[in-house]
């Protein structure tokens, strides 16, 4: 078997037999890109003979002229098309972001392989390390508009030189033109083996990239079938995917190099987020579109953002930054987030957020809203504060509304002076939403007033870190307050605190605590006194964050832990309904005191849509309307509402619900039910509706797919019944990474909910399909004896049934369970 056929590729043997020559410009990088073509052609067919043509183009002769004064984007490829249209070459090897929009007439371009960094880098004079490290005005060398107008966004100060040549000659002209640094392509200096150069790269977020920066291009003529064949062997599928939407935004907004454009996708499973910017002539405005869809949208999705653009362009909406919203969460609890807060999160375009912030605040946000996590744990950030800054500078041009949330209060070190200042000096409206601090808040979860008449008049925050080691406090001063003393972020110097402070005075008797995640479901108190924090705590394994309260209101914990006193605090349930149902739910164990993991078993997809509409135009024909399920009411009151009609096409109807959740979802509509069993289950409205039905009932049932047929059965014995299936259970999209889920699965989870048999036997497929094991002595607990049949069939237990078979039953079920068996 020859080469080709093992890698599945059918090749005419004429490509073989002859040398196949590819065109290419003379610069380093040029040769380097396409000696690396060669070679990846080369190992998918060793019996292929290949030669590189060198061929001057007009962008190569012309270095004195920047290139937004000499020409459009064919500067660099119109030599090499030409000799490829007359047959002097088999292929070309460009660097994509070089290719005009469309190709031209006769030609065609191969897949594109897999793309190298898409990034701009700063190339700087030595000793400066980032863009935060230059001086006020240093000069700063580019050849791109859209490097120079995003550059002046970050630091408005700089000076833009322009500057042309190939990637050595650029970075020689930071000695030969007295600049302070260039920026250059990422890619380039990969490539060029120059990673050692690179100061910083600026991430795409900062600088949105050239569209398909990165990413090589092979051309071809359209009618060799042969050599394009041999070329889309090297495909890359998510590097097509970006670099299509990256180009179908350059060809709608019909770019040259006249103008600044940007453009830069990333592919997250089959969501294609694209992010682009386009300004005008001389740098004045600059108008941002950020657009999401499938991978299948590529195109559309380019499109789709060049029309956002023009529709800002035309509202002039890029002269002026948007507001900034410095937020701040409070401490651990979802619940303290102020109203105000709330409505910037659910109305934002954008929210920057820290490590601390619960998952149930970022849910907030709207789906399409971009949502930059930026860490900040101790020593450990995911983006350094610099880079946080000039991010939000960035984020404040491309979006309407930006919020920056962080935990506690921005003020109370949270590093939100900082950011408010940065964003001062650079033209950038802020405002700020304060937050509960931790300081206060935390310490009520404690069950610890931070001030109290009898034992404390003041209280004092303090740092527990300093920036800078040689720093320190007083301590002189602050051993002789009398006040409450906290310290945040201390928890790595507890015990130089406390030696402090007796050193200089305080008595080893003043008790402590130590509050590791306030205001948490995870939180822990621990107590003690100056004199033996050190032996008595856990000092190295209390987790962070942590504060440390030191004063006489410590003693005051044994009476006012209202917290920690909830009937479920600490346990951890998990929650397996579908993500549409599952927050009424949680919230309800939550305020119980446990923590509580979503993981979505079960969604709802709707069906049977004419047979559904054809039911409500023939409402007159029945007499009862049933419902065993809040789904059922939802999707037959939205199928009503949407025929033009109301409630008041039913009021001729007996409305059952089987349930009283489900007669309060009846309720929300205006429909009062007029029949509601003792017993929430199909047998119960049997029991509850045999004296009632006549032969001249005619019942509308609308119901699920796999609805067990018990009900349906028995009404068709005693009159007529219409048994409408409008809706299907399946499973979930699990959006969580599989090892987070093991971790909770197999050590942490003390419960695990189920409401429905869809629920019980999706958890037990994801187990199975991921090979993880349930933590042995973990409880099930069910809503009621049909779920309960389908688990112990599935090979569960039962722990806990809910009676009667509601979520407020199941609740008060599980807070019932003796702590001791958890």
């Amino acid at each position: 078997m020859n080469s080709l056929e093992t890698n599945s590729v059918k090749m005419n043997r004429s490509n073989m037999d002859k040398t196949i020559i590819v065109g290419t410009r003379g610069s380093r990088l040029a040769l380097f890109q396409t000696d690396w073509v060669i070679a990846a052609l080369s190992a998918k067919y060793p019996d292929l003979k290949i030669e590189k043509k060198i061929i001057s183009t007009k962008g190569d002769q012309i270095l004195n002229v920047s290139l937004d004064k000499i020409g459009d984007k064919g500067l660099f490829v119109k030599e090499i098309e030409a000799q490829l249209l007359s047959g002097d070459i088999d292929f070309a090897v460009h660097s994509m972001k070089d290719m005009p929009s469309q190709c031209a007439d006769g030609l065609c371009f191969a897949a594109p392989p897999a793309r190298e960094d898409v990034r701009d880098a700063l190339v700087l004079k030595k000793g400066y390390q980032g863009l935060n490290d230059l001086p006020q005005g240093a000069k700063i060398g580019t050849g791109s508009k859209r490097r120079a107008f995003q550059l002046k966004q970050l630091r408005p100060d700089l000076e833009v030189v322009a500057i042309r040549g190939n990637v050595e000659t650029r970075i020689a002209k930071i000695e030969t033109m007295a600049l302070d640094g260039v920026v250059l392509a990422a890619a380039g200096l990969h490539r060029l083996d120059l990673t050692h150069q690179i100061s910083a790269y600026l991430e795409p977020n900062e600088m949105i990239p050239a569209p398909a920066q990165g990413a090589l291009c092979l051309q071809y003529r359209i009618d060799d079938l042969e050599t394009g064949t041999l070329l889309n062997a090297l495909a890359d599928r998510e590097t097509a995917v970006c670099t299509s939407a990256e180009r179908s935004f350059l060809a709608a907004v019909d770019g040259s190099c006249h103008l600044p454009i940007g453009a830069y996708a990333h592919l997250d499973g089959d969501q294609l987020t694209l992010h682009c910017v386009f300004g005008d002539e001389d740098g004045n405005a600059l108008y941002y579109a950020d657009v999401k869809g499938t991978a299948a949208a590529a195109e559309k999705l380019g499109i789709k953002a060049a029309e956002t653009v023009k529709e800002r362009m035309s509202m002039n909406m890029s002269v002026n930054p948007s507001t900034v919203y410095l937020v701040g969460s409070g401490p651990g609890d979802p619940m303290l987030l102020t109203r105000k807060g709330e409505m910037l999160i659910k109305t934002c375009d954008c929210v920057i957020y820290d490590r601390l912030i619960p998952e149930d605040l970022i849910r907030l946000a709207p789906e399409n809203a971009e949502k930059i996590y930026v860490g900040k744990a101790a020593s450990n950030h995911a983006m350094p504060q610099d880079d946080i800054n000039e991010l939000l500078v960035s984020l404040s041009y491309r979006y309407q509304r930006v919020v920056r949330l962080k935990g506690g209060d921005p003020y109370v070190f949270g590093r939100g002076g900082e950011e408010a200042a940065f964003l001062k000096a650079h033209g950038v409206p802020f405002e700020v939403v304060p937050g509960i601090s931790s300081s206060i808040g935390g310490l009520a979860y404690a069950g610890i007033p931070i001030t109290h008449r009898d034992y404390a008049s003041s209280f004092h925050v303090l740092t527990g870190h300093f920036k800078d080691d040689s720093l320190d406090h007083d301590w002189s001063v602050i051993a002789k307050l009398s006040g409450t003393l906290v310290f945040l972020m201390s928890i790595a110097n507890i015990a130089n605190i406390c030696a402090q402070l007796m050193a200089n005075g305080k008595d080893g008797q003043t008790p402590l605590a130590v509050v590791s995640k306030a205001a948490s479901a995870d939180q822990r108190v621990y107590e003690a006194t100056l004199a033996t924090a050190e032996t008595a705590l856990p000092l190295g394994s209390i987790d962070s964050p942590a504060l440390l309260v030191v004063g006489k209101v410590v003693t005051m914990r044994e009476t006012l832990d209202w917290f920690e006193a909830k009937p479920l605090f600490g346990k951890r349930i998990l929650v397996t309904r579908s993500s549409r149902q599952a927050s009424r739910f949680s919230e309800m164990l939550e305020n119980l005191g446990a923590k509580v993991i979503e993981l979505p078993m079960i969604d709802f997809e709707n069906i049977h849509d004419s047979e559904l509409q054809t039911a409500i135009e023939s409402l007159h024909q029945y007499t009862q309307l049933w419902f065993t399920s809040e789904n059922a009411i939802k999707r037959f009151m939205t199928a009503l509402f949407e025929s033009g009609r109301d409630v008041r096409a039913l009021g001729h109807l007996k409305v059952l619900a089987i349930g009283t959740q489900t007669a309060k979802w009846l309720k929300s509509y205006g429909i009062m039910p007029d029949y509601i069993p003792e017993t929430f289950t199909q047998e119960g409205i049997i029991d509850h509706m045999q004296s009632v039905l006549t032969a001249e009932d005619h019942i509308l049932l609308p119901t699920a797919e796999k609805a067990r047929p018990l009900l349906s059965e028995w009404l068709d014995g005693i009159c007529r019944c219409t048994a409408l299936h409008i809706y299907k259970t399946v499973p979930a999209t699990v959006l969580q990474e599989v090892d987070d889920i093991r971790k909770l699965i197999e050590t942490a989870i003390d419960i695990v909910t189920f409401t429905s048999g869809s629920t019980a036997e999706n958890f037990d497929a994801f187990l199975k399909a991921n090979t993880l094991t349930l933590r042995p002595d973990a409880k099930i607990a069910s809503i009621g004896p049909i779920t309960s049949q389908t688990l112990k069939a599935l090979g569960y237990p039962i722990d806990i049934e809910a009676a009667p078979h509601t979520l407020e039953a199941l609740a008060k079920a599980i807070m019932e369970v003796p702590n001791e068996t958890l």
